[in-house]
């Protein structure tokens, strides 16, 4: 009888040596694929760098070509043409920028170092990353000029959103912008209240939904497929200082700094001038604000106008800092997720009047009509728009009553 033990002597080694063998190929991946993840970051890294700076120094009139070039040296990619190929273009000659002068094209290419890829692959490994950077030069001039109404939420449905009872939303002198790129309803329409923007269109990044017999005079003016904007935007207002607080005298109140529900108890006139408010502004029904030449700057909370207030407010004029600003509330910071978590509800009597832009972009804006023939000289940018009620609203846009201010150059990466 054979005795099969002995036939089976020596399995054990080879498969622990088959073992070893495929332990020793997943770390040789492992380290190979640290080493290449860790050089494309690198890579990519300068290529960010290189374009930014390149752009900047093309803003400037300066060698942009060789700012790019020196800046992707100085981090150890010096288009040697044996480790490592630098190419710095402009206009970009690959990609969706093709062709455009204000954007800067980087791309390296560079090979990687690894301990055992070679082995088992006789060529060079390499990576190829790209970035693109743009810029944006200053200008003097209109937020979004020509739009009367602006949502600049990126995504979603609804961002400008129309609706309410038998009313009416007439915009004359400007149109509409809405920035979300949702497919279906960035812009929608509702319900049995009419829109009507005759001296401009509605432009609109992404689709449309609505009732077509409710945009007036017909739908020809809902444009889709609008270049969409940054967000947050790249149009920049550096806030206001108030350097002393603010002073009741009876029912007025005298610019500055101040806490709490604004306006206080019995106030009536704003004297001209700046008011930094952190807190909520409440207008509530029955009562008068009248402001001329003010500027609103909302450092914190939420503005309530209620429909039975009578409200005259208009932004600074001419010539003035802050020229044509009526109401601002920044951005504080973009990376915390801020983005609608104010709100500002806009209402007011048939008396009321409004005159300059109102600057929310953060901001969730509930636009509500007063019912006047001459209530809104405005411009009004907020994150959404949500234009409802049961009153008609009447918005003017002229340039020379919204904010009109020096807006600096930017550069950023564009991919």
């Amino acid at each position: 009888m054979t005795n099969t033990r002995n036939h089976e002597r020596g399995q054990a080694l080879i498969i622990l040596i088959l073992a070893m063998v495929a332990l020793l190929g997943f770390t040789a991946l492992a380290i190979d694929g640290g080493m290449a993840y860790a050089e494309r970051r690198h890579a990519q890294n300068s290529a960010d760098a290189a374009a930014l700076a390149s752009a900047l120094s093309k803003l400037n009139h300066e060698n942009w070509y060789q700012v790019g070039m020196d800046r992707a040296e100085s981090n150890g990619f010096d288009n040697n043409g044996d480790t490592n190929n630098v190419v710095v273009w402009s206009p970009p000659k690959v990609g969706p920028y093709t062709g455009n002068t204000k954007y800067v094209q980087v791309i390296i290419t560079s090979t990687v170092n690894t301990a055992f890829m070679h082995f088992i692959f006789p060529g060079v490994a390499k990576n190829s990353v790209e970035a693109v950077a743009r810029y944006i030069p200053g200008n003097w001039g209109p937020l979004f000029p020509g739009d009367a109404i602006v949502g600049l939420k990126p995504n979603g449905c609804s961002v400008v959103w129309g609706h309410g009872s038998d009313a009416g939303t007439d915009v004359f002198g400007g149109g509409m912008f809405i920035n979300s790129n949702d497919p279906n309803c960035a812009f929608r329409q509702d319900g049995s209240r009419t829109i009507n923007v005759p001296d401009a269109n509605i432009n609109v990044v992404g689709g449309a939904e609505f009732d077509p017999d409710k945009i007036l005079p017909d739908d020809s003016i809902i444009v889709t497929g609008a270049v969409a904007r940054t967000y947050p935007p790249t149009e920049y207002i550096e806030p206001p200082t108030c350097i002393s607080d603010t002073v009741k005298t009876g029912n007025t109140l005298s610019p500055g700094n101040f806490t709490g529900t604004f306006p206080p108890n019995g106030v009536e006139i704003l004297e001209t001038g700046i008011y930094c408010v952190d807190g909520n502004f409440r207008l509530n029904n029955n009562e008068i604000l009248t402001g001329t030449n003010v500027l609103i700057y909302m450092k914190s909370g939420d503005i309530t106008w209620n429909g039975g207030a009578q409200i005259n407010l208009t932004a600074p004029g001419e010539g003035e800092p802050y020229q044509g600003l009526l109401i601002f509330r920044d951005i504080v910071d973009p990376s915390v997720g801020n983005h609608g978590e104010c709100t500002v509800t806009l209402d007011g009597n048939a008396e009321s009047r409004f005159q300059g832009t109102i600057y929310t972009p953060s901001c969730d804006v509930d636009l509500l009509g007063t019912g006047s023939l001459d209530g809104w000289h405005s411009q009004i940018i907020g994150y959404t728009v949500e234009i409802g009620g049961n009153k008609d609203l009447y918005i003017y846009y002229q340039e020379d009553e919204v904010y009109t201010g020096n807006v600096p150059p930017k550069i950023e990466l564009a991919q």
